[in-house]
């Protein structure tokens, strides 16, 4: 019977989409690496992230805004690196990628 408890508690959290705040700080951290290529240096675009401002404000979101973040996060992590022949399609994919985010409910997601 444990064993049965334990298969169901293992799939349950496989099924879980990622937590967008855990998500979010990875592709944070990961994004420099990957696109420095197409920016001057110094001039990459990214803000200091906050884990524990985007974690407080998750409880704002509804879960039409979580699939918005998932979406986000997938479409961006799916952007092949940027190079600076690549420079106008990266920059035109990950601004489709963006598609939404203006619509998140107040307070949500403060990254």
């Amino acid at each position: 019977m444990r064993a049965v408890l334990c298969l169901a508690v293992v799939v349950l959290c496989a099924c879980a989409p990622p937590d967008p705040c855990a998500r979010a700080e990875a592709l944070n951290t990961g994004f420099s690496t990957r696109h420095a290529a197409c920016f001057a240096e110094g001039t990459l675009p990214g803000a200091k992230f906050d884990t524990g401002a985007c974690t407080n404000s998750m409880p704002a979101c509804s879960s039409a805004d979580t699939q918005t973040l998932q979406a986000y996060f997938d479409c961006v992590e799916q952007l092949p690196g940027c190079t600076p022949g690549t420079r106008a399609a990266f920059n035109a994919g990950f601004l489709e990628c963006t598609t939404g985010m203006n619509r998140l409910s107040p307070g949500c997601f403060v990254p």
